[in-house]
């Protein structure tokens, strides 16, 4: 039995979004880009890619320092997505939980981190 694709979200498909990383309720970045997928191979995995540009990235280096940690694959945070489509009327909210970078990589002048994540909420 392979992986089956549950869910596969990608802002660059909206009009218009807003995505922002939160730690206890606090924002502490802007993130440009947000894809994920879910994925069911007998347990469910939630993973995907956020992209930063570089006041981004420098937020959450700051955020690194604020919460003591030796560097940013020790942070477990949010991300709240506030996003709408043409079509798609009022603005939907999607919360991702628990997350935690899990490499990184730069790409055409943005700081891009894999992401692993216990789950979404959507309003």
């Amino acid at each position: 039995m392979g992986r089956t694709i549950i869910e596969t979200f990608d802002t660059s498909n909206y009009e218009w979004v807003n995505i922002e990383a939160l730690n206890g309720g606090k924002k502490f970045a802007s993130i440009k880009q947000l894809i994920y997928q879910v994925m069911k191979d007998g347990n469910i995995s939630y993973y995907g890619r956020i992209a930063l540009d570089n006041n981004g990235s420098n937020d959450f280096d700051k955020e690194v320092v604020n919460t003591s940690s030796r560097d940013v694959l020790d942070l477990d945070f949010d991300i709240v997505v506030n996003y709408k489509d043409k079509n798609l009327r009022p603005l939907q909210v999607k919360k991702l939980k628990g997350v935690q970078i899990s490499g990184s990589e730069n790409s055409q002048g943005y700081t891009v981190y894999n992401i692993l994540f216990l789950g979404t909420t959507t309003n």
